[in-house]
């Protein structure tokens, strides 16, 4: 499968915005719709891959290899000479409406790859040998999902056929998904032994350990997710946490979108990815859309003024005089050593609050809590809200209590205080807490600030998570669009 004719891309039922595909029929059309990309799978361009942003009510997409003139209105998989992978069943489909078992089935965030590898002649004569005269071509192909191989399958084609072309395929309202990784040469060995080799991590970039919904492009970040609810948000978090020598980072909002959900700050090293900066425990960011500060919960208080379309927002760290930046992997050895130091302080204290703004602040933090927890142990506790609009819980364990009543189960190790209604409340700190702060949930507290076009905006005192502070942006409407300077002090 040498070379290649570029095509145009060919679709049927499918809206096309930039790299997100959208299930878009016709009224009263209920047909499949698949999007067959142009550039064909070859020995020198080997894998695609796509990331699920929404299974819509059924989850019917699929990804797969077919001909160029494959028929629209078919998965990948169901027609003579192609093959498909299908997120709703983790079947298998190769040129039949039959699937077979095959691999797990896929959810939202999830992605799903197809690759080839080149059949030895060896196995290549033995399978053409088989067939009928007309000659045939053989490729291996392989599917991935979350970047680990699922399984491979041989493929056999007319030559007449030319290439196979990736496909995706969608059937049900509401489906969306991205292409993370197009048809593309490989700058290693053509065929890899591992899918690592060769697979493009979303939003892999020199300066940046993990992105989610947003696209790179050298200096530039756009935001590419949904926008549709809260846990679409879109997040870049840096390779590097900020240290004495590079303490401070800036972003230029090229396009504020249709909502400015854009936020500069600091998160700890395994911050969630479907979080905005400053929601979560161990962050601390500036939203520009409200000028609010975030400190580590999902509530905001005013901080400094807007920004729009323009504005440089900066972040920074003062250090102590004395703070060394620790080497790798020095930060676990020292937990003892760090609970004596005079700056070492307990995680801080919430001070009392307004009755409304509590209510809001208590369910987003004990629901951050509860996802915190990790599904595996949790037994089932079902938040919703009670009586005179407060938060109120139950549990398939017969646990059934007054807001202030907090399930000890959702709380691990040390005792946290809260507030509430002006009155403090006692549960325990959530387990996550231990792994960022320390066994003892303490840490060493530095000063962080922020800047709009060069003038300072203000600073918080906030405790610096084992591993240090890593620059992060978060985004969360249509069109947004950022430039990042992670160095601007350094020339």
């Amino acid at each position: 499968m040498d070379g290649g004719e570029f095509k145009r891309n060919r679709h049927a039922r499918i809206k096309v915005d930039g790299d997100v595909l959208r299930y878009n029929p016709e009224p009263n059309d209920s047909s499949v719709g698949c999007f067959i990309i142009g550039n064909p799978l070859t020995e020198e361009m080997s894998y695609f891959e796509i990331k699920i942003q929404d299974c819509g009510e059924n989850g019917c997409i699929s990804v797969g290899l077919v001909p160029f003139n494959y028929d629209l209105s078919r998965q990948p998989g169901w027609e003579q000479w192609s093959v498909g992978y299908h997120a709703d069943d983790g079947m298998l489909f190769s040129s039949s409406g039959s699937g077979t078992a095959f691999g797990p089935k896929c959810k939202v965030g999830d992605r799903m790859g197809c690759g080839i590898r080149k059949t030895d002649e060896e196995a290549e004569s033995q399978l053409q040998g088989m067939m009928m005269p007309s000659p045939f071509k053989v490729v291996q192909v392989y599917f991935t999902r979350n970047g680990e191989e699922v399984g491979q399958v041989p493929i056999i084609f007319p030559i007449h056929t030319e290439h196979l072309h990736p496909a995706i395929g969608m059937h049900s309202p509401g489906e969306a998904v991205q292409i993370l990784v197009r048809p593309q040469k490989l700058s290693s060995s053509q065929f890899p032994q591992s899918v690592d080799d060769f697979m493009v991590v979303d939003g892999a970039d020199d300066d940046w350990i993990k992105t989610h919904d947003v696209r790179i492009n050298g200096q530039v970040i756009e935001y590419i997710g949904n926008g549709f609810h809260i846990h679409d948000v879109g997040l870049a978090q840096a390779k590097s946490p900020l240290t004495t020598t590079t303490h401070y980072f800036e972003i230029e909002i090229l396009e504020p979108g249709q909502s400015c959900y854009i936020a500069i700050g600091l998160v700890h090293k395994d911050y969630p990815l479907r979080r905005h900066p400053g929601w979560n425990i161990g962050s601390i960011a500036y939203h520009a859309d409200d000028g609010k500060i975030f400190l580590g919960r999902g509530q905001g208080t005013p901080f400094g003024p807007r920004c729009y379309r323009g504005d440089i927002m900066g972040c920074g760290i003062h250090f102590p005089c004395d703070y060394v930046t620790p080497s790798d992997g020095e930060d676990d050895d020292n937990d003892e050593e760090l609970e004596e130091e005079d700056d070492a302080k307990p995680l801080p204290i919430p001070e009392p609050r307004a009755a409304m703004q509590d209510a809001n602040d208590l369910v987003i933090d004990l629901l951050d809590d509860l996802e915190d927890f990790g599904s595996d142990d949790d037994d089932g506790v079902e938040w919703h809200m009670g009586k005179m609009g407060l938060p109120h819980f139950r549990g398939r364990g017969g646990i059934d209590g007054d807001p202030l009543d907090l399930p000890v189960r959702a709380f691990r190790r040390n005792n946290v205080e809260r507030w509430f209604n002006d009155r403090k409340i006692c549960g325990m700190m959530p387990r996550q807490s231990a792994d960022i702060y320390g066994r003892k949930g303490k840490g060493l507290m530095v000063k962080v600030f922020f800047t709009r076009n060069g003038r300072r905006v203000g600073q918080k005192e906030v405790m610096m998570p084992k591993g240090g502070f890593y620059p992060a942006v978060g985004m969360l409407s249509l069109n947004e669009k950022v430039k990042v300077d992670l160095h601007p002090l350094t020339g």
